[in-house]
């Protein structure tokens, strides 16, 4: 399976929002990333570490939200997803299978510990 399959199989087990509508809401706000290989869809937001909280709506960004990520071969390859996001930010942001459980990251930790 490409990772546009895998990506899509996800969204059907995990939400009623078809796939195709997330992607149309990160062309306008957010990134894109698609290829036989590797897709990703995400937005920069605003990070509060002490409140464990986003805002969406901020003008000053300090943070990469990765909405949705896969891979071909089934492995979730955070090197390869952070060298796809077009600025580096202070914090890189994720939830894992559909749960609210926010993951929070150092940009330059996670960066290190994946040899960036």
């Amino acid at each position: 399976m490409t990772a546009y399959e895998i990506a899509e199989q996800w969204q059907k087990d995990y939400t009623t929002t078809p796939l195709q509508e997330r992607i149309d809401w990160h062309t306008k706000n957010g990134l894109i990333f698609i290829t036989p290989q590797l897709f990703v869809i995400a937005f920069e937001t605003y990070f509060d570490k002490e409140q464990e909280d986003i805002d969406m709506e901020t003008t000053s960004p300090n943070a990469w939200f990765i909405e949705l990520a896969a891979s071909s071969d089934r492995t979730m390859p955070i090197r390869n997803i952070m060298q796809v996001l077009t600025k580096k930010n202070d914090w890189v942001l994720w939830c894992r299978r559909g749960i609210n459980s926010l993951h929070s990251y150092n940009w330059d930790k996670l960066a290190r510990k994946v040899g960036l």
